[in-house]
């Protein structure tokens, strides 16, 4: 197994998701900046605001769409790859790469985890000040990368049977029914 997780990390070696990962929570938590500096004086002295807005965009908007874009891309790489031919040729069982592959792509999403719970606690600290509620953003990001988890096959398996589009169009169906369904009486 730790042959397949090498090869895996061998084909994300200089590809976009690597740059995904890091540029997603960044963006996000500029956002954050932007909306706290806005805001009226006096209307978010603490530190709610910001992990309001970078923990309810974060699982809402952007990881759906980032889980579908890795996915999306994951077929392309394959062709560029040699489409598995030669690893058919070898007695290594699909379920082995297909489990590599979402190991893989949850190490990615579990950074990309990781940069916005750093990228929150220093944007914070210099925004807002005063104590830092570690543990609180370091659960939000936990929970949120675990049931982001059950996202990986099935994005995997769309983008594999009908590609980037079917696999962005999910990932973008997935977003609108959290969105919509999110303020009713289910939640």
């Amino acid at each position: 197994m730790t042959a397949v997780l090498i090869s895996e990390q061998i084909k994300y070696r200089r590809s976009f998701e690597r740059r995904l990962v890091v540029t997603m929570p960044l963006f996000l938590v500029i956002y954050a900046i932007f909306t706290k500096i806005y805001l009226p004086d006096g209307a978010a002295g603490d530190w709610t605001i910001l992990l309001t807005l970078a923990f309810n965009w974060w699982p809402a908007i952007l990881m759906p769409l980032c889980i579908a874009l890795m996915a999306g891309l994951n077929p392309r790489r394959e062709r560029r790859c040699g489409n598995m031919r030669g690893l058919c040729t070898r007695d290594v069982k699909l379920s082995k790469l297909w489990v590599g592959k979402m190991m893989i792509m949850a190490l990615y999403l579990l950074i990309a985890a990781i940069v916005l719970i750093g990228v929150t606690m220093v944007i914070g600290m210099v925004t807002v000040g005063g104590n830092v509620p570690v543990k609180e953003i370091v659960t939000a990001g936990v929970v949120v990368w675990l049931s982001s988890l059950c996202l990986i096959p099935l994005q995997t398996f769309i983008a594999f049977w009908k590609g980037l589009p079917a696999s962005m169009m999910l990932g973008g169906t997935g977003l609108l029914t959290g969105v919509i369904l999110a303020p009713g009486l289910y939640w």
